[in-house]
């Protein structure tokens, strides 16, 4: 277990500060045999050499808006906002009604983009309410 925190803080290390003489001559050494199995070979046991593949890119902001799917209506939200508006913490409650109205009312306008950007933002205080609601209700019972 020790070997392999050693190897992810040198990895994270050489990421951090590739110009490093550590860094610089791990690569060396990784330059003259093969780089797979001298990765594997000078830092790790064989059975983490799956772990240490290129990963796939994850991607960017702008890719994840690009795929998202507008054409659909966004989930309505205007119910759950009011119940946790009533049940949990109204300040932030009333926000989250605020932006789940805009929502539906830029669907019905056609500005769909805006419309599902808006329910996220109606999705996140509805969130935010219902959990500052159980901090609340935790505090009350609590010096109750």
């Amino acid at each position: 277990m020790a070997d392999v925190c050693r190897m992810f803080r040198n990895r994270i290390h050489d990421l951090m500060h590739p110009g490093s003489v550590d860094a610089l001559r791990r690569i060396e050494t990784q330059d003259t045999k093969n780089s797979v199995t001298a990765q594997t070979e000078a830092s790790s046991p064989s059975r983490f050499d799956r772990y240490l593949q290129d990963q796939p890119q994850l991607p960017s902001l702008e890719e994840i808006d690009e795929s998202k799917n507008t054409d659909l209506p966004p989930t309505p939200m205007v119910i759950w906002a009011v119940l946790a508006t009533i049940l949990f913490f109204p300040p932030t409650g009333i926000a989250a009604i605020y932006f789940a109205v805009k929502s539906k009312k830029e669907w019905a306008a056609g500005n769909n983009k805006e419309a599902h950007d808006l329910c996220s933002n109606a999705k996140m205080w509805t969130g935010i309410t219902f959990f500052l609601g159980l901090i609340a209700y935790a505090a009350i019972m609590r010096f109750a």
